[in-house]
């Protein structure tokens, strides 16, 4: 069998642009993580890798963050400029960082005989013996096979609602997710003409990666698991942020007659000369990149070890698993001897040529990397940013002013959670408890804690609007109806505003209602005859809305749900609340602030008046014709 040559353009196989780099990202995770490339909706499990596919939608949704709308089709759907790369778990210590790689699949830990320790050894180069039992190393390693990264992870059951029954039953699936606080590496490829253009390039990445910070995520959307998040910094932290080189090893002339394998570090899509997916044809592959970028009798393939796998994807917008195909595994590799020294920058120009389609994701990516000489089995290590769990700085335990506890007690009473660099940090449940009673313009935390109280509110706010619809003695014409829900509807408008332009359309008023038409006299007189629930009686629709555009607070006690109804929705989502008591300060003292009920009142309002349109709705409808 044997392989079809690509055409060389900017989205195969092809170099593309004259120069080209790598920009190395560090990433950290903020929050629990899930990327998976299989679709099975009863247990969901997360790869060890962060793929490019995750990566390329994420700098997608940066760069509509940052409405750079026009870059979309040159960095993201043609993939011109960026080629993204898997991220692969990053080891820190206090001497400096190592990159990872797929483990070269031909590498098996073994008990020789009379040894009472592991070794490693390399089936490629030499058969195993008869008689001893050989396992596949497998992982992610450094080049040098010195350690192994072992990311660490979670597993959580939660209970879900299948999609085929109309939600009527719910069934258990299990979550296994990357633990936050842990660190990857990634190396997208970067094109352009020049070595200059490509730095201005960098620096337009890094700076959409820095606007967007805070908001990048990854993956956990689309999985029914939450977290996601992530933190983005240049890999050689001030330093240039551009690297010549996919991999941190090897980085040297080849001399003729040495071996080195061209390992693969993502899976290649790889089509037979039919354009069948053909893993197989990773040879045939790796002798035509050679050919083509180094000429021939430059190097030749003496021997590989190929695995394969399939490929598939989760589409986020569809909800749904992607076409899958069988792909070369990572960790497959072509052995190559040198026939003749071949330069660095050659090494270079080999590995900058992926293998098959879909390079823009990092298909195909791959690294000529010398032959390991391992001591022993790998050392299992764990990529975190703090290794050893280094608890953080007094500074970051956040407490209330004048009664922060020891750091013994602090531990003992709160789990730490994650920050933005990763790190651990202890915080006090009274610091969020009086953060959450601060005024939102002055603490993130209270504007987090606005956002889940109006969000938990919305529900019981439209179940009474639904109610009071259902009551109404009279409802007015369905056109004059649409004529109010096309004040609600307008964005971008205070809620007391809203509710004031309501209030002048119904009683006429042109400068109030503007920039919408009064109702004229026909119409006035027909909103009239329709009546709403108000406290223990029923008030015309034009003095119920007037009510509520005078005085929302009043309004709100006569027209609002139940204290008790409204409570119970807020509890879970309230950050101030303990367990065992009933409604924080802070959620009542939220309540009753003239911003919320105003929001509240233009929600209940507009509730009101999308139920009353409904076929069916209330008892005795006013008279129909009347629109003016």
């Amino acid at each position: 069998m044997t392989i079809s040559a690509l055409v060389p353009d900017d989205r195969s196989s092809g170099t593309g642009r004259a120069a080209y780099a790598y920009l190395a990202l560090r990433y950290v995770l903020t929050e629990s993580l899930v990327v998976r490339s299989r679709y099975d909706p009863l247990r969901i499990t997360t790869d060890p890798v962060i793929s490019g596919r995750a990566q390329r939608g994420m700098l997608a949704a940066a760069l509509r963050h940052a409405r750079r709308d026009d870059l979309v089709e040159g960095w993201i759907a043609r993939g011109d400029s960026i080629r993204f790369a898997p991220a692969f778990p990053r080891l820190e210590d206090a001497s400096g960082a190592a990159m990872t790689v797929p483990a070269p699949r031909c590498w098996h830990s073994h008990l020789p005989p009379e040894s009472d320790s592991q070794h490693l050894a390399d089936l490629v180069a030499a058969p195993g013996a008869p008689g001893i039992a050989y396992r596949s190393l497998g992982g992610l390693v450094t080049p040098d096979l010195g350690h192994r990264a072992v990311p660490l992870t979670r597993t959580e059951q939660y209970l879900g609602v299948a999609r085929g029954d109309a939600g009527r039953n719910a069934m258990p699936f299990f979550t296994t997710s990357l633990e936050p606080g842990q660190v990857f590496e990634a190396r997208w490829q970067l094109r352009a003409a020049t070595g200059a253009e490509l730095r201005v390039l960098a620096g337009r990445v890094l700076d959409v990666l820095a606007a967007a910070d805070g908001l990048l995520s990854l993956g956990s959307g689309g999985s029914r698991a939450h977290g996601g998040g992530i933190r983005i910094t240049p890999a050689q932290g001030g330093a240039e942020p551009l690297v010549a080189d996919r991999v941190d090893a090897g980085r040297g002339p080849w001399p003729r007659g040495d071996s080195r394998d061209l390992l693969v570090l993502a899976p290649a899509l790889i089509d037979d000369h039919l354009g069948r997916p053909s893993p197989g044809s990773l040879r045939a592959a790796a002798a035509a990149t050679l050919l083509a970028v180094l000429g021939p009798g430059a190097a030749e393939v003496t021997g590989a070890h190929i695995d394969q796998q399939v490929v598939g994807a989760y589409h986020r917008m569809y909800r749904g698993p992607m076409a899958e195909r069988w792909a070369v595994a990572p960790g497959s590799h072509v052995r190559l001897r040198a026939l003749r020294d071949i330069a660095l920058d050659e090494i270079r120009a080999v590995e900058a040529r992926p293998l098959g389609r879909r390079a823009a994701d990092g298909h195909g990516a791959a690294a000529l990397l010398p032959i390991a000489e391992p001591a022993g089995v790998p050392a299992d290590r764990s990529p975190l940013s703090r290794p050893g769990g280094a608890h953080p700085e007094p500074g970051r335990r956040f407490a209330v002013p004048g009664g922060r506890p020891g750091p013994e007690g602090t531990e003992l009473r709160t789990r730490p959670v994650p920050l933005a660099d990763g790190s651990p940090a202890w915080v006090e449940p009274r610091w969020v408890a009086a953060e959450a009673a601060a005024d939102p313009s002055d603490s993130p935390v209270a504007r987090l804690q606005d956002a889940l109280l109006s969000r938990a509110a919305a529900e019981p706010v439209r179940a009474h609007a639904r109610q009071l619809a259902r009551r109404s003695a009279r409802l007015p014409a369905p056109a004059l109806l649409g004529r109010l829900r096309e004040v609600v509807t307008v964005p971008g408008h205070a809620p007391a505003a809203v509710l004031s332009r309501l209030a002048g359309v119904v009683r006429g008023d042109p400068a109030a209602a503007a920039p919408h038409a009064p109702f004229g006299e026909a119409a006035r007189q027909a909103a009239a005859l329709a009546t709403v629930p108000f406290g223990t009686g029923e008030v015309s629709l034009p003095d119920w809305l007037e009510r509520a555009a005078a005085d929302p607070a009043a309004w709100w006690e006569q027209a609002g749900p139940d204290d008790t109804d409204l409570a119970a929705a807020l509890t879970p989502v309230d950050l101030a609340w303990t367990a065992g008591a009933g409604p924080s300060s802070a959620s009542a003292a939220w309540r009753i602030r003239p911003d919320v009920l105003a929001r509240l009142t233009l929600l209940l309002v507009s509730t009101w008046l999308s139920a009353a349109a409904q076929p069916g709705t209330g008892t005795d409808p006013a008279p129909r014709e009347a629109t003016g």
